[in-house]
């Protein structure tokens, strides 16, 4: 009787006891400020200046959740968040009551973007003035026209690879986390496709030449021939 209210015991605590760790005690969202769900987001929660949780990963959804806390004060630190977006850089504070399930404000990641400075050059590195030019990446496109000098702004563009082209030519440049933050100035020389003229083969010319010599000093030799018979 003993053995069998003791494997009862040992079942009924089996049972609570994964109910028990999944206790969600605080939760939230993490979007990009394009309204996108960021997932894989790593944060860290800790007490005071110690660290006690790590890898708190958003799931496909951009959830956040926080398990099995004690009452007390505690901040959140993002680690690490998608390609092509900026880490909220500030902590997220809360104080937590045992028991009580929290839900915290969403948290924000912004899309980095850069401004690129361009300036078009033609074949014989000469500026490009007042030339119409179209941008694509993904999901981007967009039509841009250069200055005086060949120079074009372009603000605000998302981390990307572009592809920069005119007619049937084209060049491409990124964007990337190394470089976004700082406005730089690429040179992009745009060579336009020649329809190169159709030169005349010397050696036919020569060729030409030498025949109809031939054929003049043949006439002439003939015609002096008839002379002397006549």
């Amino acid at each position: 009787m003993k053995i069998k209210l003791f494997m009862m015991l040992c079942c009924f605590f089996y049972l609570i006891m994964p109910i028990h760790s999944a206790n969600i005690d605080v939760s939230f969202h993490v979007y990009t400020n394009d309204h996108l769900p960021v997932r894989g987001a790593v944060f860290s929660l800790y007490q005071e200046d110690i660290c006690i949780k790590e890898d708190i990963t958003s799931d496909e959804q951009g959830n956040v959740k926080v398990m099995d806390l004690e009452t007390g004060v505690y901040h959140l630190k993002q680690k690490t968040t998608m390609d092509g977006y900026d880490i909220y850089k500030e902590d997220i504070s809360f104080s937590y009551e045992e028991g009580k399930a929290m839900v915290l404000k969403d948290v924000i990641n912004q899309r980095l973007c850069g401004d690129v400075t361009i300036q078009l050059l033609n074949d014989e590195k000469k500026p490009m003035a007042d030339t119409t030019f179209t941008l694509t990446s993904d999901h981007f496109q967009k039509s841009y026209t250069s200055d005086k000098k060949g120079y074009c702004q372009m603000k605000h563009l998302p981390l990307a690879t572009y592809t920069l082209s005119k007619g049937n030519t084209s060049t491409q440049f990124s964007i990337t986390q190394g470089n976004y933050d700082r406005t730089y100035i690429l040179q992009i020389c745009l060579n336009p496709q020649r329809i190169e003229e159709k030169k005349e083969d010397p050696s036919l010319w020569i060729l030409s030449t030498l025949l109809l010599a031939c054929f003049g000093f043949g006439f002439l030799y003939v015609y002096r021939t008839e002379l002397k018979q006549g």
